[in-house]
C-alpha cells in the first residue's frame, strides 16, 4: 500500500449472519479496490477489516450500511486505524 491508505474495522450488528453478508462485503470491496477481510464473530456480528483509498472506503461503509436484500443492518462500528498491509485480496473468513 501507498502512504495514502488508510484501514477500517468494522462490526455489523444486525442479521448478517447466515444472509450471504461475508461475501457481499468481499464482492464490494474488490469491487472497490479494496484488500482486507470479513469474518462472522461469535456474538452474531460480522467483522470488516479493509485497506484502501479513504474516498473508496467511505462509499465502502455506505454499501455495508445497506448490506445485501436478505440482511437487515442495524448498526455499524466502525474505526479508523493505520494500515498493516496484511492482506493481498479481500478474502471471507
Amino acid at each position: 500500500m501507498h502512504t495514502e491508505a488508510k484501514r477500517i474495522e468494522c462490526r455489523v450488528f444486525g442479521k448478517v449472519q447466515g444472509v450471504f453478508y461475508r461475501t457481499y462485503a468481499c464482492q464490494k470491496g474488490r469491487a472497490r479496490g479494496l484488500v482486507g477481510k470479513t469474518e462472522n464473530l461469535p456474538d452474531g456480528s460480522v467483522l470488516v477489516a479493509a485497506e484502501g483509498s479513504e474516498e473508496e472506503l467511505r462509499m465502502f461503509i455506505g454499501e455495508l450500511s445497506a448490506g445485501p436484500a436478505s440482511a437487515e443492518v442495524l448498526s455499524i462500528d466502525v474505526s479508523w486505524r493505520e494500515t498493516t498491509d496484511e492482506f493481498s485480496d479481500f478474502s471471507v473468513q
